[in-house]
């Protein structure tokens, strides 16, 4: 069964919604996600705090947008999940 992971997202700049830029989904019988791009080309910067997981945030930009995602808030995915993508990352 496919789920969707919920994920709560702050628009700090432009017109785009979260929702039109990535989609989140997952299995109940696996711990790996499957991260989809829904743009051509977006930049995502990661923070993470070792003593305050709950502080990690992403920031996700397109020439059109700017996103702000908790990490807490992504609802369905586990801290030890692995992921997939439907694209090309650079690290």
């Amino acid at each position: 069964m496919n789920m969707e992971i919920s994920v709560d997202a702050f628009r700090l700049a432009g017109t785009q919604k979260y929702e039109d830029i990535l989609a989140f989904h997952s299995s109940e019988k696996s711990n790996v996600f499957y991260q989809e791009s829904l743009v051509p080309f977006f930049l995502m910067l990661m923070s993470h705090n070792a003593e305050h997981p709950e502080r990690d945030v992403l920031s996700i930009y397109t020439p059109q947008s700017q996103q702000l995602i908790r990490s807490g808030s992504i609802k369905g995915r586990a801290p030890d999940s692995q992921h997939q993508h439907n694209s090309f990352e650079f690290t």
